[in-house]
């Protein structure tokens, strides 16, 4: 439990380190100003509020807690997943980066073909018609694995077996 408390002051830390003014401009078009925003009131929950099964949940599946959690950031800020792995595979904003996968696929597949994956990929990273479909595509994986997650797909015998070696 302590480690997901540490997690969360963690995120909080590193979200209010973020410097908006310095973020490239098609994240600064895409989230808005969030400069102003409480991130107090955003990504934090006060305990002693919430109803005793929650609590009790949240203490018997640590780690099924966590995976909500994360699945609930990234399903409203899906750029957070796609984006950082774009831009390791050479898509910018402003086109295919110099000796990168993308600069290699783009010369592999010559001509580049509208609506095709790289034309996608790239126009995700530009702020075209790509944010949305990547943002479906990463939503939708969220979708899906929560309710595979709760319909029995997670097991939480690691959680209570971790429980069951702190509590000795």
């Amino acid at each position: 439990m302590e480690s997901l408390i540490k997690l969360v002051s963690d995120l909080q830390t590193k979200i209010k380190q973020v410097k908006f003014q310095d973020l490239p401009q098609t994240v600064q078009k895409q989230y808005g100003k969030i400069e102003n925003l409480d991130l107090n009131e955003l990504v934090s929950v006060n305990w002693n509020e919430l109803p005793e099964n929650i609590k009790n949940y949240v203490k018997e599946n640590p780690k099924q807690t966590a995976f909500y959690v994360m699945n609930g950031i990234v399903f409203f800020a899906p750029s957070l997943v796609w984006s950082p792995i774009l831009a390791i595979a050479g898509f910018t904003g402003i086109g295919p980066a110099a000796s990168s996968i993308a600069s290699f696929a783009q010369s592999f597949f010559h001509p580049v073909v509208q609506k095709s994956a790289f034309a996608i990929f790239q126009s995700a990273q530009m702020g075209g018609y790509g944010v949305g479909l990547m943002n479906a595509g990463v939503r939708t994986y969220c979708a899906i694995s929560s309710v595979g997650c709760y319909f029995g797909g997670c097991s939480n015998e690691e959680d209570k077996g971790e429980l069951e070696d702190e509590a000795k």
